[in-house]
């Protein structure tokens, strides 16, 4: 099967999956474009008349599906997906030398965060105060006189969207190449947008995105108001 007809057609392109999109869930409220609402930009976000968000990626070659895995939510999806509470992120922390570190850190589910040495358990050390998410593997080593640097394990809870779809023009992905957590729309040269595979529910959890809405239709408002007025000044 020949893949890549779409890719002779110039209107078969982001933006024109991205008006399939908002008229396809005109319904919805808060349809934004290319936007930051979670931690890393969406190509298409809304929230239902239920009030649970969705978002969807816009991918036009295979190249571009394959490299969206590379970011960080496909883990948090997999993670919440799976039925955890909390996301596990490996990375590194900066800390100051003289504050004190925690050693008996339980995290809100009160369960307890351990590590296995010889098979016995071990509580890991968690600086406290603003660090009190990351617990440190090993020991740290000095960035400063002040400072200390470890590799760490943050633990925290995310902003996620309830449902994430892929949105791609017609067979460019099989479902087979979908994951449990996503769902798939095929966008047909006439504009049709057909469901292969309907998007699970990731969680059921609705966020209060009030404040980060707010901060994006202002930014809008204010860039047309500096549209409009460098308009009135050039009749």
């Amino acid at each position: 099967m020949n893949i890549i007809w779409w890719q002779k057609k110039t209107f078969m392109n982001s933006s024109f999956i991205d008006k399939i999109l908002h008229r396809k869930f005109e319904s919805h409220k808060y349809q934004l474009s290319n936007n930051y609402i979670y931690r890393e930009e969406s190509d298409f976000f809304s929230i239902t008349t239920s009030g649970y968000a969705q978002e969807i990626e816009i991918k036009v070659s295979r190249s571009d599906f394959k490299a969206d895995f590379k970011k960080s939510k496909h883990d948090s999806f997999r993670q919440i997906f799976s039925g955890q509470k909390y996301i596990v992120e490996r990375g590194q922390v900066t800390y100051k030398v003289k504050e004190p570190i925690m050693m008996n850190f339980v995290g809100e589910d009160g369960r307890g965060v351990y590590e296995e040495i010889s098979g016995r358990k071990k509580v890991k050390r968690v600086p406290s105060g603003k660090f009190y998410e990351y617990i440190t593997i090993g020991e740290p080593s000095k960035n400063s006189e002040s400072q200390a640097i470890s590799t760490a394990i943050r633990i925290f809870k995310p902003v996620l969207p309830n449902k994430f779809w892929f949105a791609v023009p017609e067979n460019l992905i099989s479902i087979d190449e979908i994951p449990d957590y996503a769902g798939l729309f095929y966008i047909t040269e006439s504009g049709k947008l057909k469901i292969i595979k309907n998007a699970p529910f990731i969680h059921k959890e609705k966020h209060d995105l009030t404040s980060v809405l707010l901060d994006k239709f202002y930014y809008f408002s204010q860039k047309l108001k500096r549209e409009l007025q460098h308009t009135r000044k050039s009749w």
